[in-house]
């Protein structure tokens, strides 16, 4: 996960030149289910938070470098610069999107399922081979 963290840290560095009081959020790869990531802004307290799904982290590595972590970090960039009250995905949101890229930014992911689920698979079968070799190394496996 350190290439992602290392490209989380660039954006944000992005995020600072274009905001000098961007405050930058915490990161931790706890995303579940179909969701590729999400934003959290508490303006109250001021901790801000990324998530990011390690599932779609390992399938589909190149699109979350490069399209869900400057989505993320523009959601907090939106809400910092212009206040808690913009819209998901309005016209602040895709300014900042823009501002980090140069893209024009699309509003939600389109992995496959069948990407995920494979890699979850894959996960299943690896970690059962691991445990069943260390029973066997164990003299457990009968």
């Amino acid at each position: 996960m350190n290439r992602f963290k290392i490209a989380f840290e660039e954006c944000c560095a992005k995020a600072q030149e274009l905001y000098p009081q961007f405050i930058a959020p915490q990161l931790d790869f706890n995303t579940t289910g179909q969701a590729a990531g999400w934003a959290r802004c508490n303006t109250t307290t001021g901790i801000y938070r990324v998530s990011l799904n390690k599932t779609f982290c390992l399938a589909v590595p190149q699109d979350m470098l490069e399209d869900t972590i400057p989505h993320e970090v523009a959601h907090i960039l939106a809400i910092q610069r212009y206040g808690k009250e913009v819209r998901a995905h309005g016209k602040e949101w895709i300014a900042m999107f823009g501002a980090l890229t140069g893209r024009v930014p699309s509003r939600c992911h389109d992995y496959g399922r069948e990407e995920v689920a494979a890699q979850s698979v894959a996960k299943k079968l690896t970690t059962t081979a691991e445990q069943m070799l260390a029973d066997l190394l164990q003299g457990d496996l009968k």
